[in-house]
């Protein structure tokens, strides 16, 4: 899912993004590490709800395009209760797996 123009990320468009353990080492740490940062990343880990496996935790951020805006939030947080039904975030038509985080900026140009 994406939000144009995030309030929360500085009105930067921005992603949900859903990682494995190995993915924010890799991906998301080398970006930003500070302690709470990393404290937040583990209060907020959850189940995946893309992954074939149920029980595997997972770690979800909110991230701008620029890669300037990453936060860490629990897994149910792009749900339209916390916004009195209406939802900023609108839906990609497929799940994209990503090498690096820089091609974030690519699919938002495919993005309408």
């Amino acid at each position: 899912m994406y939000w144009r123009k995030s309030e929360i990320n500085q009105n930067e468009d921005s992603f949900w993004i859903e990682c494995t353990e190995s993915e924010v080492s890799e991906l998301i740490l080398p970006l930003r590490s500070d302690e709470n940062f990393i404290r937040q990343i583990e209060l907020n880990k959850g189940f995946s709800k893309l992954s074939d496996n149920e029980r595997k935790y997972e770690y979800f951020f909110l991230i701008s395009t620029d890669l300037t805006q990453l936060k860490s939030f629990p897994w149910y947080y792009p749900y339209s209760g916390l916004w009195n039904g209406y939802n900023p975030f609108k839906s990609l038509n497929q799940v994209y797996k990503l090498k690096n985080l820089s091609e974030l900026s690519e699919i938002l140009t495919n993005c309408k």
